[in-house]
């Protein structure tokens, strides 16, 4: 949720149903608009209100490895992908803006969150990648969806690397 700080417009998040588990914590993200998904088989309730809620022109927040993901396995070096955002996105006829989000991982310690203490945290948004004009929700478009959207997280990822001396063992 650290992109919807940065962010004009409210982001709704998919969140995983184990979330909502606490009233107090299912309270706090049906105020942020979230909304819940079951990862366990094919979350088809999750994906139809992401259409609607993109089709209303709101923002939907998915992550792309269908959760958090460390080392190999997360996006931005090259780890698979749902292709449920490409779904939403062809289905809604939406851009997908890709989000590279670097340090996040420091907020779970205490410290940041202590007065005068601080978390260096990189957000950096890509181009726009746009569902073909008229393309139907095929498995062939899917993939050549997210095989742009792999290729846009790793290479922000790369510049961001770059860009600021983020060295690689430092990111999870």
């Amino acid at each position: 949720m650290a992109a919807c700080v940065l962010s004009r417009r409210p982001i709704d998040w998919m969140t995983r149903k184990e979330f909502f588990k606490y009233r107090v914590v299912s309270w706090y993200l049906k105020m942020c608009n979230a909304f819940r998904v079951n990862r366990q088989g094919i979350p088809v309730s999750a994906v139809r209100s992401a259409i609607e809620r993109a089709r209303r022109g709101r923002v939907v927040g998915i992550c792309p490895e269908g959760g958090v993901a460390h080392g190999a396995a997360a996006a931005v070096r090259g780890g698979a992908i749902k292709r449920g955002c490409c779904s939403v996105a062809v289905r809604g006829g939406v851009p997908i803006v890709p989000c590279v989000m670097l340090g996040t991982h420091e907020l779970n310690r205490v410290g940041p969150w202590l007065p005068f203490k601080r978390a260096k945290i990189w957000v950096a948004y890509g181009e726009a990648i746009y569902p073909p004009a008229g393309a139907r929700s095929t498995r062939a478009v899917r993939w050549a969806r997210s095989e742009q959207l792999s290729e846009a997280y790793r290479s922000r990822y790369a510049q961001r690397r770059a860009t600021y001396g983020i060295d690689d063992s430092w990111v999870p």
